[in-house]
């Protein structure tokens, strides 16, 4: 039988059906690691320091530059959602 993932195509590319099933993210990393990164990011000193720590603590290497962009990236999505509740609240 063939072993490899299932893979559909979309208009802006190809994304794995998996993704949808498991909640991974376009990066294709699962939420409780972006709640790594995010955290690493947005609470150490840097995000070399940040990058550093991913790779100690949960053995997974990510550039300190990657660090920043899905920092800075999910950072965005958390004030988006912040001025949403509170436009709703309002």
């Amino acid at each position: 039988m063939n072993a490899r993932p299932a893979v559909a195509v979309a208009a802006g590319g190809f994304f794995s059906l998996q993704d949808e099933r498991l909640k991974l993210s376009g990066e294709g990393y699962s939420p409780g690691l972006l709640q790594k990164i995010e955290y690493a990011g947005g609470n150490g000193r840097s995000f070399e320091k940040a990058s550093e720590s991913l790779e100690r603590l949960a053995e997974f290497s990510i550039s300190a530059k990657h660090v920043e962009c899905l920092t800075e990236r999910l950072g965005r999505e958390r004030e988006a959602e912040r001025d949403q509740a509170a436009k709703a609240m309002k």
